[in-house]
């Protein structure tokens, strides 16, 4: 059956792929993030994002109205939100998450994924 596809619809499954893990991901890294402790690779990782420039401070409700702002965009680049407009950097305050303003990641979650790196290639 190789083959059969045309190549305008292998470049759409690619993508449909890529989105999928991409979703699965950011589900994943979550859903640990409430339920398990931190691993020496996760503490590794977020040492290195807090002496990083790029890492920045939200609550849910600023980082959701980030998204609300740029759905339409996090929509269609949800495989590489790398792509979009960066994440004010923003100081720690009470409530507030880590994020990283270039790959829009809530960082807890992000450095559970062993498969997930840094943009700027700073983590493991």
């Amino acid at each position: 059956m190789d083959g059969w596809m045309m190549s305008c619809c292998q470049g759409v499954l690619s993508k449909s792929k890529a989105v999928y893990q991409a979703i699965k991901n950011i589900a994943v890294g979550n859903v640990l993030a409430q339920v398990s402790s931190p691993t020496e690779m996760e503490e590794k990782r977020l040492a290195v994002c807090r002496t990083c420039e790029h890492l920045t401070w939200y609550d849910f409700a600023g980082y959701m109205g980030w998204v609300g702002k740029n759905a339409r965009k996090v929509a269609v680049n949800i495989d590489n939100l790398t792509v979009l407009p960066e994440l004010e950097v923003k100081e720690y305050r009470i409530g507030a998450e880590m994020f990283c303003s270039v790959c829009k990641c809530r960082l807890v979650a992000k450095a559970k994924l062993k498969d997930q790196n840094c943009p700027l290639n700073r983590c493991e």
